[in-house]
C-alpha cells in the first residue's frame, strides 16, 4: 500500500473541505493517507471552544489518520503575528510530520501559506519522497492583497523564497489559469503544471422556502476580512437608501473585519443590514435559498484577477443569483454561467445599479438566472470529477511520469507568415530562449514565429504598480518626454487631446496632462487601469485598443509607446487608430529598435528582444513601410541613444547571458526564458536604478552626442516615429 502524507494549516471542521476531501478521497482509492494539521482556529485565528490547544491530538476519520497539532494562530492584520503564525506551524509539521509518517511515498502539501512548503523538504532530501503542491493563492500577493504587506526589501525576499520553493516541487496543482501563466512566468517548467479549479461542499441544491422568499433579502456567506472590501456592499446599501430603496443584507460568517463593518453598517444607518456570524453550511445553504441573490466580491487587485474564489462557485450551487464583483478569471467565470450580475469590483455606484436590476427582475426571471448558475456549477465544478484527478496525479507521480495532458495553458502560438506582408518564406535571424527569430523573405521585417497565446500577456505582463515603480516609471518618462515635444511641437503649438494606447499606470497621461493636454488610455491589463484611473480621473478604456476604444472618440494625437511590437495584426490597430484621429491629427509610436547595436553584442540574450513577448522587431525600414502601408505619412523618425538605455539594458543582458552559462536559464525548458515586467522591475531593475541613477544622469550630457556620432541615426535602442494621415 502506497503511503501518502498530507500537510495543511487548516483542515476540517475548518471551512477548508479541499484539503479533507482529496485526503478522504485517496484513502478511498486504497492509499494509506496521514494528514498533519493545526487545531482548527480559522477564520477568527482563535481555537475552537472544544479544543485542547498544548497537546498534539490524533482522530481517525474517513478513513485517514489525522494529526492536529499545537501553534500560534493569528488572523490579525498584524504582520509581526500572522508571520509568527504561518512560521509557527511550518516548524511544528516540520518536527512532528516525520514521526507521524517517517517514510510517505508521496507528501502532497496544500501551500497556502506557503511557508508550509518547507515543512516537506525533509522527505524530498532524506526519504526520496515525491513532492506534490496545492497551490489555492499566489504568494506573497496574499499577504499584500491582505493588507499585511512587509517593507519592499522583505516582500522581495519573500518573492525569492516563492519561486525557490515551488521549484523544490515534483509536481504543481493550481487552481486557477492565471497561477498557472505566473508559474510558468516565474519558470516552473511545464511538465510539472497541472490544473485543477477549487470546488464546493454542498452539491444539492437546496429547496426554495418560500416564506421567506417573500422579502427582497440579498445574503453574503464567507470570511468578513481585508480581501473581501465588503465596505462596498455597505456603502452600496447607504446609495440604495439615499434614492428610496432599502436593501436588506444578511452577514453570514466571521473575521478580522466583523466588528468594523457592523460599526459601519450602525453608522451609515443600515437597518436592513444583519450579521448573523458563524453558522454551518448547511445553515447558510438554507439561508441562500430564501435569499434574492448572494454576494461576492474581492477588493480589485492584479493578484485577485488571478485568482477564482470557491465562494463562487458555492453561490452557484445554491441555484439563486448572484452579484459578482469580481476581476480577470474569476469575472469570466461569473458572465459565463448565465448565473451573475456582475458589477465593478470596487464601486458602490455599480453595486447599487447590480442590485436595482436584481430588483427589476421578476422572481420567474430571477429563478432562470439561479437555474442557469446551477447547471453551470453541475457541468464544470461538481468535486467528484475535480477530485479524480487528484488520484491521477498522485498514481502519475509515483508510477515515475511527469507529463501532463494539460501541458499547458501558455504553449508556444505559432506563427507561420509575416505580420507585415504576410509572406512565408524566411531566414533564421537569432535564436533567443528557445524561441525562433526570423527575417521575412519578402520585405525583411523580422518577427518571432513562436509568441505566448493573445489574451495571455494582459494577465502576466503586468501588475498594478506600487508607488515606489510608478514613481521611478513617471521619472523614465519624464526624460523621453522632452523628445516627444520636440519631436511634435511645430504640430502641436497648442495642446489638444490626447490617448495613449498602452498608457499602463497613466505616466505618459500624467506628464502630457502637466503640459496642458486633455488626456484618455487604453490598457489591455486590469491592474494598471484602475491605477490609471482612479490617479487620473480621467477615461481609461479596458482590453485592447481595437476593441475598447469607443466608435466616436476622436484625438488630436494618439501616441502607442512599447505596444506595437506586441501585436500580431500591427496595420490593423493602425487603421483603427488612424479613424480615431481628428482633422490634422497625428500619431507617436515608439517601439524597440532591431538594428539596435547592443544586439550585435549580446544577440538572443539581449534582454529588450523578450523573447514570447514580442511579436516583430522593427528597425527603420519596417516601421515606415508599415506606417506607409497603413495610410501615414512620416513626418520624423529619430532613434535617440542614452546613457541609461545602455546601462540597464547591458546589465540586464549581462546577468541573462551569466544565467545561461550557468545553465540556470535553461531549467525551465523551452521558452523558459519568458520574464514578466513585474519580475523585470522588482528582481533587478529597481536596485540597479537606485544605484546607478545619479551617475548614469551625470555622464548623459557626453555619452548621447558620441553615441550617436557613433551609431548613427538609427542604431540606438528605441525608435520614435511622429506620423501623419495621408488619407
Amino acid at each position: 500500500m502506497r503511503r501518502v502524507l498530507l500537510l495543511s494549516l487548516h483542515y476540517r471542521p475548518e471551512p477548508n473541505f479541499i484539503t479533507a476531501d482529496v485526503a478522504a478521497r485517496l484513502a478511498g482509492e486504497g492509499f494509506a493517507v496521514t494528514v498533519v494539521t493545526a487545531h482548527p482556529n480559522y477564520p477568527l485565528g482563535r481555537f475552537y471552544d472544544s479544543v485542547n490547544s498544548l497537546y498534539p491530538e490524533h482522530s481517525e476519520e474517513a478513513g485517514v489518520s489525522v494529526w492536529r497539532l499545537p501553534f500560534l494562530p493569528d488572523h490579525s492584520r498584524s504582520k509581526v503575528r500572522r508571520s509568527a503564525a504561518y512560521g509557527s506551524f511550518t516548524l511544528a509539521a516540520a518536527l512532528f510530520a516525520p514521526f507521524a509518517e517517517p517514510s510517505p511515498d508521496l507528501v502532497w502539501v496544500y501551500n497556502a501559506p506557503f511557508t508550509t512548503g518547507a515543512a516537506a523538504l525533509w522527505f524530498r532530501y532524506a526519504r526520496g519522497s515525491k513532492v506534490a503542491f496545492i497551490c489555492p493563492d499566489l504568494w506573497p500577493e496574499s499577504f499584500e492583497a491582505a493588507g499585511v504587506s512587509p517593507p519592499r526589501p522583505i516582500l522581495q525576499l519573500m518573492y525569492a523564497y516563492s519561486r525557490w520553493i515551488n521549484r523544490r516541487a515534483d509536481l504543481l496543482v493550481a487552481t486557477t489559469r492565471g497561477m498557472l501563466r505566473r508559474y510558468e512566468a516565474d519558470g516552473i517548467p511545464r511538465s510539472r503544471l497541472r490544473f485543477a479549479p477549487l470546488w464546493v461542499d454542498g452539491t444539492a441544491s437546496p429547496p426554495r422556502d418560500e416564506e421567506t422568499a417573500r422579502d427582497f433579502r440579498i445574503l453574503y456567506a464567507g470570511n468578513l476580512g481585508p480581501a473581501q472590501a465588503l465596505d462596498v456592499v455597505l456603502e452600496g446599501a447607504r446609495l440604495l437608501l439615499d434614492s428610496g430603496v432599502e436593501v436588506k443584507i444578511d452577514f453570514y460568517g466571521a473575521g478580522s473585519e466583523e466588528a468594523r463593518l457592523a460599526e459601519l453598517a450602525k453608522k451609515l444607518g443600515l437597518t436592513g443590514v444583519t450579521f448573523k456570524g458563524r453558522v454551518s453550511q448547511d445553515e447558510v445553504f438554507r439561508a441562500a435559498a430564501g435569499a434574492a441573490a448572494q454576494i461576492v466580491h474581492l477588493t480589485p487587485s492584479p493578484f485577485f484577477s488571478m485568482t477564482v474564489p470557491s465562494k463562487l462557485a458555492s453561490c452557484l450551487a445554491t441555484g439563486r443569483p448572484v452579484l459578482a464583483g469580481l476581476a480577470g478569471e474569476a469575472l469570466e467565470i461569473a458572465k459565463e454561467s448565465g448565473g451573475a450580475i456582475v458589477f465593478e469590483a470596487g464601486n458602490p455606484h455599480d453595486f447599487k445599479r447590480a442590485v436595482l436590476e436584481l430588483s427589476a427582475m421578476s422572481e420567474a426571471e430571477r429563478a432562470a438566472m439561479g437555474a442557469r448558475g446551477r447547471k453551470y456549477f453541475e457541468e464544470n465544478l461538481r468535486p467528484d470529477a475535480l477530485l479524480s484527478r487528484y488520484v491521477e496525479y498522485s498514481k502519475e507521480l509515483l508510477s515515475g511520469g511527469s507529463k501532463s495532458p494539460e501541458v499547458s495553458v501558455m504553449e508556444k502560438a505559432r506563427i507561420d507568415s509575416c505580420p507585415l506582408c504576410g509572406e512565408n518564406a524566411r531566414s533564421q535571424w537569432l535564436r533567443a530562449l528557445g524561441f525562433d527569430l526570423v527575417q521575412c523573405l519578402g520585405c525583411g521585417h523580422r518577427y518571432s514565429t513562436e509568441v505566448l497565446p493573445e489574451g495571455d500577456l494582459a494577465a502576466v505582463y503586468y501588475a498594478e504598480p506600487d508607488a515606489d515603480i510608478a514613481a521611478r516609471s513617471l521619472a523614465a518618462k519624464r526624460a523621453r518626454f522632452v523628445e516627444y515635444e520636440a519631436m511634435i511641437k511645430s504640430d502641436f503649438p497648442a495642446p489638444g487631446r490626447v490617448l495613449d494606447v498602452g498608457c499602463n499606470a497613466g505616466e505618459l497621461l500624467e506628464l502630457f496632462r502637466e503640459a496642458g493636454w486633455s488626456v484618455a488610455g487604453v490598457e489591455a491589463s486590469p491592474g494598471p487601469a484602475a491605477y490609471a484611473r482612479k490617479k487620473l480621473n480621467a477615461p481609461i478604456w479596458e482590453g485592447s485598443a481595437e476593441a475598447a476604444i469607443p466608435e466616436g472618440e476622436t484625438f488630436d494625437l494618439i501616441t502607442m509607446t512599447h505596444v506595437l511590437e506586441h501585436v500580431r495584426l500591427p496595420g490593423e490597430l493602425l487603421a483603427r487608430l488612424r479613424r480615431a484621429l481628428r482633422p490634422g491629427g497625428a500619431i507617436l509610436i515608439e517601439v524597440p529598435n532591431a538594428d539596435d547595436a547592443l544586439i550585435g553584442l549580446f544577440r538572443g540574450y539581449y534582454r529588450p528582444l523578450c523573447p514570447g513577448d514580442h511579436v516583430s522587431f522593427f528597425d527603420d525600414g519596417s516601421l515606415r513601410r508599415l506606417l506607409v502601408e497603413s495610410g501615414f505619412s512620416v513626418v520624423s523618425m529619430a532613434s535617440p541613444a542614452h546613457a541609461r538605455d545602455f546601462v540597464y539594458s547591458g546589465a540586464l543582458s549581462a546577468v541573462d547571458f551569466t544565467r545561461s552559462l550557468a545553465r540556470r536559464v535553461r531549467r525551465s525548458g523551452e521558452g523558459g526564458g519568458v520574464m514578466t515586467q513585474t519580475r523585470y522591475r522588482g528582481r533587478l531593475r529597481a536596485p540597479l536604478r537606485r544605484l546607478l541613477d545619479p551617475l548614469v544622469e551625470g555622464v548623459d550630457f557626453i555619452v548621447a552626442p558620441v553615441a550617436k556620432a557613433v551609431l548613427g541615426e538609427t542604431r540606438g535602442p528605441v525608435l520614435i516615429a511622429f506620423a501623419r494621415p495621408t488619407r
